[in-house]
């Protein structure tokens, strides 16, 4: 593996799909069962935020850029920024399509925890391994990534590689 492509003994790398022979996509769980996987993303905001949870819907309305609030405990619509790493960013966009938020704000992976906890009114999504203490972790339509009961299939925000032979 070198820089952003992987090669394979005996293939080319190419730019377009019609012209591959194996592809590998990044897909959310529901749209494959027999994933290469898993991987859980969560959304997260300051420990201090009064936010709970997210819909799923909201959460995609976010992405298309149609809402910039999220409610709080009491149900009050509270404005937030988003702040996404750059890999964030890429793996997201190839599930949820372009991204069209404009309050967004693109950091290194180093500076992701230090935006999030710099108030109460940043709402980031991070991958399983990088949650931190200072984090609040918001479950999605009552589904935590820290729950054990919670499942693969049903969690919106888990994916895996998926490999497609032409």
């Amino acid at each position: 593996i070198s820089g952003d492509t992987a090669t394979i003994d005996g293939f080319d790398n190419v730019s377009e799909k019609s012209s591959a022979v194996i592809i590998f996509e990044f897909v959310s769980a529901g749209e494959n069962s027999s994933l290469k996987g898993p991987v859980y993303f969560a959304p997260v905001v300051s420990f201090y935020s009064l936010a709970e949870e997210i819909s799923w819907a909201d959460l995609k309305d976010f992405w298309k850029g149609n809402r910039e609030t999220i409610k709080d405990i009491e149900g009050n619509e509270i404005p937030v920024n988003l702040v996404f790493s750059r890999e964030i960013l890429e793996v997201l966009s190839m599930i949820l399509g372009e991204c069209k938020v404009e309050n967004l704000a693109v950091k290194d992976s180093g500076e992701i925890k230090s935006a999030v906890t710099a108030g109460v009114n940043v709402l980031s999504i991070v991958p399983f391994d990088q949650i931190e203490k200072e984090y609040k972790v918001l479950s999605i339509d009552g589904k935590s990534v820290l729950d054990k009961n919670t499942t693969f299939e049903e969690y919106p925000l888990a994916g895996g590689i998926a490999i497609k032979i032409t």
